[in-house]
């Protein structure tokens, strides 16, 4: 328990120093905007590979733009020990196609009833013509009703996968703030296993700590793994919906066009 309890000390001191000397929030922006831009790529180069399934290519590029994420923060460790000559006096100073759908030509043709179209003679005199009563071609028939639910359904689909992807985008968004806001602390965490692993750090000589990658990876990798899950369950939606679409916004130019 003492020892969680110093190292959360020196955690904390660290994110202050980090806050005081740079602006780990806005380097870490960076980092969350090259992930992002990791991530769309990857998906672009999956799907020139072959990956047509939304539900396998969107997790997949977010698990490569983790592994980028990643990447970056090694990155940040090894610029800023090449700044200063030691760590710990950083730490320790003085007091992430588009198809055109083809349209469908639209042409009537008068219907035949015994030889006669719309525009053709029904073989009946005016008198009764008169006695047949006027019936909306909009009525409330059984076909109409099959319409009506026919449309509801689908418009009932289309709402479920709209809110899918919104909801898949926010997880995303929502992910990005969250590792920005908690970035001092998180940076803070990785110098200081940094300096532990490699012996620097002897003030906390009796401290126990971690490889960066592991802290880094127990501290984020739950948010990725949301967003991975929210995208495969959007993507398997807007396959589900249109099979034929291969990006999510093929399916949103055929919800258009619905």
């Amino acid at each position: 328990m003492r020892e969680i309890a110093h190292r959360m000390k020196e955690v904390e001191r660290i994110r202050h120093t980090l806050e005081r000397l740079h602006s780990p929030r806005l380097q870490m922006m960076l980092i969350v905007a090259l992930t992002g831009a990791v991530g769309f790529l990857s998906s672009v180069a999956l799907l020139y590979a072959g990956v047509h399934s939304m539900w396998l290519r969107y997790p997949l590029a977010v698990i490569s733009a983790y592994g980028a994420f990643l990447f970056f923060l090694w990155c940040w460790l090894r610029a800023e020990w090449s700044d200063t000559s030691d760590l710990t006096g950083v730490i320790d100073p003085a007091g992430l196609g588009h198809v055109k759908l083809p349209d469908i030509p639209w042409s009537g043709a008068g219907g035949q009833f015994g030889g006669g179209g719309a525009s053709g003679a029904f073989g009946g005199s005016p008198d009764v013509l008169a006695n047949v009563p006027y019936e909306p071609l909009s009525g409330t028939g059984p076909a109409s009703e099959v319409a009506e639910a026919a449309g509801s359904v689908l418009d009932a689909e289309e709402f479920a996968v709209i809110i899918l992807v919104i909801v898949a985008l926010f997880s995303a968004a929502g992910a990005a703030a969250w590792i920005v806001w908690m970035a001092p602390g998180l940076f803070a965490e990785l110098m200081l296993d940094a300096a532990i692993a490699t012996g620097l750090y002897r003030r906390l000589r009796g401290v126990g700590g971690d490889h960066w990658l592991r802290t880094a990876i127990k501290r984020t990798a739950f948010a990725f793994a949301g967003v991975a899950i929210l995208f495969a369950i959007a993507g398997a939606a807007m396959q589900a919906y249109s099979p034929a679409s291969k990006t999510m916004g093929h399916v949103l130019r055929v919800m258009k066009q619905n």
